[in-house]
């Protein structure tokens, strides 16, 4: 269904009175939680940083080395964004101080959790006989790492279980005392639905919203999508992320 619509308002024009009905047909459906299936997160990002160009402060949690499939970073080094990077794992937070050495950057070496305080945390040891995806999967959930690296032969051998700390993302606001965020950005291995309902969005005026939805339950996602919906944001789609943009901007 999703992609019928997606095709169909490429083909009509939205001042036509066809696709007018059949955009009221498909919200009295039900369907106006759904996300807006799109090619290119990046136009978005593209149109957003030239609305606001360096008066970004950004959240990135499970930021990785800040370079990797991140798709803020190059609007961070270019715009000068403000900001706080979360990253649990010791040698990929190095990387990631060292790739923004210079700019206006908090860096916190821990994991976004319900609670604040020690946890079991799980991932993999680098190795040259697992692809590089793998240094992107650690989790609080040894489950989730078995279960998607099912075809990934004798992953259990490379399997590495360390206590890390952990912060409520509450505590992580205390601790830096930011009392906004324009950009929100969560790639945490599944946990994305949780830290996403334990953040008040409209109270720190947050206008983009980024998670990976591809290891989500469909309960979880549509239960994201509908309070990202309540808390008026607009909901995109495209590959393994979905990208809520707050309904005030004029972005398309």
């Amino acid at each position: 269904m999703e992609f019928l619509k997606y095709i169909i308002k490429k083909i009509l024009s939205p001042q036509s009175g066809l696709y007018q009905w059949l955009k009221n047909s498909y919200y009295r459906l039900g369907a106006s939680w759904r996300p807006v299936y799109i090619t290119d997160l990046d136009d978005i990002l593209r149109q957003y940083a030239a609305l606001r160009e360096s008066n970004v402060f950004f959240i990135n949690i499970g930021a990785n080395d800040g370079i990797t499939e991140d798709p803020i970073a190059e609007y961070v080094k270019k715009h000068q964004w403000k900001g706080i990077m979360v990253e649990p794992v010791g040698y990929l937070f190095e990387r990631l101080k060292q790739n923004y050495q210079g700019f206006s950057i908090a860096f916190e070496n821990s994991a976004i959790a319900k609670q604040t305080g020690k946890q079991k945390f799980y991932r993999t040891a680098p190795s040259l006989a697992l692809p590089d995806y793998y240094e992107r999967m650690g989790t609080l959930n040894k489950h989730f790492l078995l279960q998607h690296g099912a075809g990934t032969p004798n992953l259990k051998d490379y399997i590495i279980e360390e206590e890390i700390n952990c912060l409520s993302f509450n505590d992580l606001k205390n601790k830096y005392q930011f009392s906004q965020a324009q950009l929100i950005l969560i790639d945490t291995e599944g946990q994305d639905a949780e830290i996403l309902q334990s953040i008040d969005l409209q109270a720190l005026n947050t206008e983009i919203v980024i998670f990976e939805h591809i290891f989500l339950s469909f309960s979880s996602y549509k239960k994201i999508l509908l309070l990202l919906r309540k808390q008026g944001f607009k909901a995109y789609r495209v590959g393994r992320d979905t990208i809520g943009v707050k309904n005030t901007l004029s972005l398309t």
